[in-house]
């Protein structure tokens, strides 16, 4: 996991459908006023999920996204990992896709990208 909803092996680049990328560059509000590295927590919760075990993921039609790049949805022992991603905050839910409503509850609850740098 290069970021929170982006993988790479052999050469190939897959991004996860229904959701936007975050970054390990990307910085957050902090709740005490000042950012916090969430893109790098972000990518660090994802990788600790996947802990180096192997994803099944089904192209999405018109998957390429690039040279070397396709969208997915991806799963981890039958775990959506978009899901997992989008309702523990740590990535975004894309317009129009399947994740708004796990989106809305993360940011309610503050999970995640929207806890202020909670631990």
């Amino acid at each position: 996991a290069t970021a929170a909803g982006r993988l790479e092996a052999e050469g190939l680049t897959v991004l996860l459908s229904g959701l936007q990328v975050v970054e390990p560059d990307r910085l957050c509000d902090a709740a005490d006023g000042g950012t916090w590295p969430c893109g790098m927590r972000a990518r660090t919760a994802f990788r600790g999920l996947l802990r180096g075990r192997a994803v099944a993921c089904d192209l999405d039609d018109g998957a390429a996204g690039g040279a070397g790049t396709v969208t997915a949805r991806c799963a981890l022992a039958g775990r959506d990992l978009g899901r997992w991603l989008v309702e523990h905050g740590w990535a975004l839910a894309a317009p129009g896709g399947p994740y708004g409503q796990a989106a809305a509850a993360a940011r309610a609850e503050r999970r995640g990208l929207f806890g202020g740098g909670r631990r």
